[in-house]
Protein backbone atom coordinates (compact mmCIF):
# COMPACT_ATOMS: atom_id res chain seq x y z
CA UNK A 1 0.00 0.00 0.00
CA UNK A 2 2.76 2.16 0.89
CA UNK A 3 4.57 1.55 -1.98
CA UNK A 4 1.32 2.01 -4.06
CA UNK A 5 0.39 5.39 -2.72
CA UNK A 6 4.64 6.63 -3.23
CA UNK A 7 4.10 5.84 -7.18
CA UNK A 8 0.95 8.02 -7.17
CA UNK A 9 2.60 10.75 -5.89
CA UNK A 10 4.95 10.39 -7.80
CA UNK A 11 3.12 10.62 -10.80
CA UNK A 12 1.31 13.41 -9.76
CA UNK A 13 4.39 15.18 -9.01
CA UNK A 14 5.84 14.80 -12.57
CA UNK A 15 2.58 15.79 -13.94
CA UNK A 16 2.00 18.99 -12.05
CA UNK A 17 6.07 19.40 -12.94
CA UNK A 18 4.97 19.15 -16.77
CA UNK A 19 2.39 21.19 -16.66
CA UNK A 20 4.51 24.12 -14.85
CA UNK A 21 7.12 23.50 -17.37
CA UNK A 22 4.21 23.99 -20.49
CA UNK A 23 2.63 26.53 -18.48
CA UNK A 24 5.94 28.42 -18.28
CA UNK A 25 6.67 27.58 -22.06
CA UNK A 26 3.07 29.17 -22.47
CA UNK A 27 3.79 32.45 -21.44
CA UNK A 28 7.15 32.69 -22.93
CA UNK A 29 5.43 32.33 -26.13
CA UNK A 30 2.50 35.19 -25.00
CA UNK A 31 5.69 37.17 -23.92
CA UNK A 32 7.41 36.98 -26.97
CA UNK A 33 4.21 37.17 -28.96
CA UNK A 34 3.04 40.22 -27.26
CA UNK A 35 6.61 41.59 -27.65
CA UNK A 36 6.62 40.93 -31.42
CA UNK A 37 3.46 42.63 -31.64
CA UNK A 38 5.22 45.56 -29.31
CA UNK A 39 7.93 46.09 -31.58
CA UNK A 40 5.68 45.76 -34.55
CA UNK A 41 3.05 48.56 -33.64
CA UNK A 42 6.38 50.55 -32.53
CA UNK A 43 7.74 50.21 -35.75
CA UNK A 44 4.81 51.15 -37.72
CA UNK A 45 4.06 54.01 -35.44
CA UNK A 46 8.06 55.19 -35.55
CA UNK A 47 9.52 58.11 -35.30
CA UNK A 48 8.92 62.14 -36.00
CA UNK A 49 11.22 64.14 -37.36
CA UNK A 50 11.31 67.90 -37.80
CA UNK A 51 13.44 70.90 -39.81
CA UNK A 52 14.35 73.94 -38.77
CA UNK A 53 11.30 76.61 -37.95
CA UNK A 54 10.93 79.29 -40.63
CA UNK A 55 9.42 82.43 -40.87
CA UNK A 56 5.77 82.85 -42.71
CA UNK A 57 3.44 85.34 -42.61
CA UNK A 58 2.20 86.01 -38.78
CA UNK A 59 3.77 82.68 -37.62
CA UNK A 60 6.22 79.78 -38.39
CA UNK A 61 6.37 76.61 -40.22
CA UNK A 62 8.55 73.54 -40.38
CA UNK A 63 8.50 69.87 -42.63
CA UNK A 64 8.39 66.75 -40.73
CA UNK A 65 9.29 63.56 -41.87
CA UNK A 66 7.50 60.08 -40.30
CA UNK A 67 9.24 57.34 -40.32
CA UNK A 68 9.51 53.82 -39.09
CA UNK A 69 12.39 52.79 -37.41
CA UNK A 70 13.38 50.33 -40.21
CA UNK A 71 13.37 53.86 -42.25
CA UNK A 72 10.32 53.41 -44.94
CA UNK A 73 8.33 56.55 -44.63
CA UNK A 74 4.98 56.96 -42.94
CA UNK A 75 5.02 61.13 -44.16
CA UNK A 76 6.45 63.68 -45.09
CA UNK A 77 4.90 67.10 -44.61
CA UNK A 78 4.94 70.58 -43.58
CA UNK A 79 3.22 72.42 -40.34
CA UNK A 80 2.05 75.62 -39.78
CA UNK A 81 0.87 77.31 -36.95
CA UNK A 82 -2.36 79.01 -37.29
CA UNK A 83 0.05 82.26 -37.27
CA UNK A 84 1.31 81.64 -40.67
CA UNK A 85 -1.88 81.48 -42.83
CA UNK A 86 -1.84 85.44 -41.44
CA UNK A 87 -0.84 88.75 -42.36
CA UNK A 88 -0.60 88.53 -46.06
CA UNK A 89 -1.12 91.33 -48.84
CA UNK A 90 -4.12 89.99 -50.27
CA UNK A 91 -3.06 91.54 -53.40
CA UNK A 92 0.14 90.17 -53.83
CA UNK A 93 1.16 86.76 -54.97
CA UNK A 94 2.74 84.37 -57.97
CA UNK A 95 0.47 84.92 -60.78
CA UNK A 96 1.00 82.06 -63.63
CA UNK A 97 -0.73 83.71 -66.62
CA UNK A 98 2.61 86.17 -66.93
CA UNK A 99 1.37 89.16 -65.57
CA UNK A 100 3.46 91.33 -63.51
CA UNK A 101 6.92 90.02 -62.47
CA UNK A 102 7.82 87.19 -63.67
CA UNK A 103 9.91 86.37 -60.60
CA UNK A 104 7.55 87.31 -58.37
CA UNK A 105 7.64 84.01 -56.17
CA UNK A 106 11.36 85.37 -55.02
CA UNK A 107 9.14 88.09 -52.83
CA UNK A 108 8.00 88.00 -49.70
CA UNK A 109 5.52 85.17 -50.63
CA UNK A 110 7.77 82.71 -51.35
CA UNK A 111 9.00 80.42 -48.04
CA UNK A 112 12.03 77.58 -48.56
CA UNK A 113 11.55 75.53 -45.99
CA UNK A 114 14.11 72.90 -45.47
CA UNK A 115 13.80 68.98 -44.20
CA UNK A 116 14.96 67.38 -41.43
CA UNK A 117 19.07 66.73 -42.12
CA UNK A 118 19.28 62.90 -43.29
CA UNK A 119 16.01 61.69 -43.46
CA UNK A 120 15.57 62.07 -46.86
CA UNK A 121 17.15 59.04 -48.10
CA UNK A 122 14.54 56.67 -48.93
CA UNK A 123 12.32 59.10 -50.58
CA UNK A 124 13.11 61.57 -53.95
CA UNK A 125 12.14 65.30 -52.27
CA UNK A 126 14.41 67.76 -52.35
CA UNK A 127 13.18 70.85 -50.53
CA UNK A 128 9.37 72.69 -49.92
CA UNK A 129 8.79 75.71 -51.14
CA UNK A 130 5.49 77.34 -49.77
CA UNK A 131 3.42 80.02 -52.35
CA UNK A 132 1.08 82.58 -51.15
CA UNK A 133 -1.63 82.87 -53.95
CA UNK A 134 -3.31 85.99 -53.01
CA UNK A 135 -5.62 86.45 -56.07
CA UNK A 136 -4.78 83.07 -57.32
CA UNK A 137 -3.65 82.46 -60.92
CA UNK A 138 -4.93 80.60 -64.15
CA UNK A 139 -6.74 78.87 -65.41
CA UNK A 140 -9.17 82.07 -64.93
CA UNK A 141 -11.96 81.33 -63.19
CA UNK A 142 -11.08 77.83 -61.80
CA UNK A 143 -7.60 78.63 -59.59
CA UNK A 144 -8.58 82.62 -58.81
CA UNK A 145 -8.84 82.10 -55.41
CA UNK A 146 -6.72 82.82 -52.09
CA UNK A 147 -4.50 79.73 -52.11
CA UNK A 148 -1.39 78.36 -51.31
CA UNK A 149 0.73 76.23 -52.99
CA UNK A 150 2.69 73.73 -51.44
CA UNK A 151 5.48 71.88 -53.83
CA UNK A 152 7.29 69.03 -53.12
CA UNK A 153 10.55 69.59 -55.30
CA UNK A 154 12.72 66.28 -56.16
CA UNK A 155 15.43 68.72 -57.77
CA UNK A 156 18.17 70.69 -56.03
CA UNK A 157 17.47 74.43 -55.55
CA UNK A 158 20.10 75.19 -58.05
CA UNK A 159 18.20 73.24 -60.67
CA UNK A 160 14.76 75.11 -59.91
CA UNK A 161 16.19 78.40 -59.96
CA UNK A 162 17.79 77.64 -63.21
CA UNK A 163 14.65 76.61 -64.89
CA UNK A 164 13.79 79.56 -67.32
CA UNK A 165 11.72 78.21 -70.18
CA UNK A 166 10.60 74.66 -70.88
CA UNK A 167 9.44 73.11 -74.33
CA UNK A 168 6.09 73.62 -75.36
CA UNK A 169 3.36 71.21 -75.87
CA UNK A 170 0.98 71.31 -78.41
CA UNK A 171 -2.64 70.11 -79.22
CA UNK A 172 -4.03 69.10 -82.34
CA UNK A 173 -7.41 71.04 -81.26
CA UNK A 174 -5.55 73.88 -79.32
CA UNK A 175 -6.88 73.17 -76.58
CA UNK A 176 -4.54 71.84 -73.62
CA UNK A 177 -7.00 69.19 -72.65
CA UNK A 178 -6.21 67.32 -75.27
CA UNK A 179 -2.23 67.81 -75.27
CA UNK A 180 -0.97 64.41 -74.98
CA UNK A 181 0.54 63.63 -72.06
CA UNK A 182 3.80 62.54 -70.84
CA UNK A 183 4.88 59.68 -68.91
CA UNK A 184 6.27 62.13 -65.87
CA UNK A 185 2.60 62.78 -65.16
CA UNK A 186 -0.41 60.37 -65.17
CA UNK A 187 -2.50 60.19 -68.24
CA UNK A 188 -5.64 62.07 -67.22
CA UNK A 189 -3.19 65.49 -66.54
CA UNK A 190 -3.07 68.21 -69.66
CA UNK A 191 -0.28 71.17 -69.41
CA UNK A 192 -1.29 73.76 -67.80
CA UNK A 193 0.90 77.49 -66.88
CA UNK A 194 4.81 77.33 -67.44
CA UNK A 195 6.40 79.64 -64.52
CA UNK A 196 9.92 80.14 -64.56
CA UNK A 197 12.12 78.84 -61.57
CA UNK A 198 8.89 76.19 -61.53
CA UNK A 199 8.16 74.60 -64.61
CA UNK A 200 5.23 73.38 -66.59
CA UNK A 201 1.87 73.00 -64.12
CA UNK A 202 0.51 69.87 -65.30
CA UNK A 203 -3.44 69.76 -64.10
CA UNK A 204 -6.20 66.87 -63.79
CA UNK A 205 -9.09 66.65 -66.17
CA UNK A 206 -11.11 64.75 -63.60
CA UNK A 207 -10.07 67.28 -60.72
CA UNK A 208 -13.84 68.94 -59.05
CA UNK A 209 -12.74 72.05 -60.06
CA UNK A 210 -13.13 70.58 -63.67
CA UNK A 211 -16.31 68.80 -63.37
CA UNK A 212 -18.83 71.25 -61.53
CA UNK A 213 -17.17 71.91 -58.55
CA UNK A 214 -15.72 74.65 -56.57
CA UNK A 215 -11.68 74.25 -56.20
CA UNK A 216 -10.75 73.37 -52.79
CA UNK A 217 -7.97 71.84 -53.15
CA UNK A 218 -6.21 69.75 -55.58
CA UNK A 219 -2.91 68.03 -56.80
CA UNK A 220 -0.70 69.15 -59.56
CA UNK A 221 2.07 67.57 -61.57
CA UNK A 222 5.42 69.84 -62.21
CA UNK A 223 7.71 69.12 -65.56
CA UNK A 224 10.81 70.53 -66.93
CA UNK A 225 12.02 69.24 -70.24
CA UNK A 226 9.24 66.43 -70.01
CA UNK A 227 10.71 65.48 -66.14
CA UNK A 228 9.35 65.71 -63.00
CA UNK A 229 10.43 68.32 -61.31
CA UNK A 230 7.88 68.56 -58.14
CA UNK A 231 4.84 67.25 -57.03
CA UNK A 232 2.21 70.09 -55.64
CA UNK A 233 -0.79 69.95 -53.22
CA UNK A 234 -2.90 73.35 -53.29
CA UNK A 235 -5.35 74.28 -50.90
CA UNK A 236 -7.33 77.46 -50.63
CA UNK A 237 -8.04 79.47 -47.28
CA UNK A 238 -11.16 78.51 -47.28
CA UNK A 239 -10.24 74.73 -46.92
CA UNK A 240 -7.35 75.60 -43.89
CA UNK A 241 -10.06 77.28 -42.36
CA UNK A 242 -12.50 74.67 -42.21
CA UNK A 243 -10.23 72.46 -40.14
CA UNK A 244 -11.57 69.46 -41.59
CA UNK A 245 -9.31 66.27 -42.52
CA UNK A 246 -8.59 65.26 -46.05
CA UNK A 247 -7.45 62.63 -47.77
CA UNK A 248 -7.27 61.94 -51.31
CA UNK A 249 -5.48 59.59 -53.73
CA UNK A 250 -2.66 60.85 -55.97
CA UNK A 251 -3.02 59.79 -59.47
CA UNK A 252 -0.15 57.70 -60.47
CA UNK A 253 2.00 58.27 -63.64
CA UNK A 254 3.66 55.85 -66.03
CA UNK A 255 7.18 56.34 -64.90
CA UNK A 256 8.98 57.19 -61.78
CA UNK A 257 11.90 59.22 -62.20
CA UNK A 258 14.32 57.33 -59.99
CA UNK A 259 14.38 54.09 -58.88
CA UNK A 260 14.80 52.88 -54.85
CA UNK A 261 12.67 55.60 -53.93
CA UNK A 262 9.13 55.91 -51.69
CA UNK A 263 6.48 57.52 -53.63
CA UNK A 264 3.29 58.67 -52.11
CA UNK A 265 -0.17 57.11 -53.46
CA UNK A 266 -2.20 59.61 -51.09
CA UNK A 267 -1.96 63.86 -49.82
CA UNK A 268 -3.72 64.79 -46.77
CA UNK A 269 -4.92 67.87 -45.18
CA UNK A 270 -5.71 68.14 -41.65
CA UNK A 271 -5.74 70.24 -38.38
CA UNK A 272 -4.36 69.11 -35.21
CA UNK A 273 -6.33 70.86 -32.50
CA UNK A 274 -3.62 70.02 -29.48
CA UNK A 275 -1.08 71.72 -31.29
CA UNK A 276 -3.21 74.05 -33.03
CA UNK A 277 -1.18 73.43 -36.19
CA UNK A 278 -2.63 72.91 -40.24
CA UNK A 279 -0.36 70.11 -42.05
CA UNK A 280 -0.15 69.21 -45.60
CA UNK A 281 1.77 65.97 -46.23
CA UNK A 282 2.27 63.37 -48.59
CA UNK A 283 1.83 59.44 -47.61
CA UNK A 284 0.66 56.13 -48.25
CA UNK A 285 4.30 55.82 -49.73
CA UNK A 286 5.12 52.69 -51.40
CA UNK A 287 8.41 51.72 -53.52
CA UNK A 288 7.64 51.08 -57.42
CA UNK A 289 8.51 48.28 -59.15
CA UNK A 290 12.05 48.44 -61.56
CA UNK A 291 11.52 49.24 -64.90
CA UNK A 292 12.20 46.42 -67.23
Amino acid sequence: MKQTFLLLFSAAALLTSCEKDALVSEKKELTLDLESSMNSMNNMQGNTYYGDYVEMGEGLARTYVKATRDGRPIAVGVEFNHDAMMGYDMHSGHNMEGEGDEHEHESGNTFLIPFPRNMMVNMPYSHVSVDWAAVGHGPGGIYDIPHFDVHFYIVSPDTQNNIMMDIAYPSPSGSPFDASPIPAVPQSYFPGPFVPMMGTHWISKKAPEFNGSRFTHTFIYGTHANKLVFFEPMVTVETFMSMKEIKTPIEQPLEYPTTGKYYAKQYSISYDRSKMTHNVQMDNFFLPEKRK
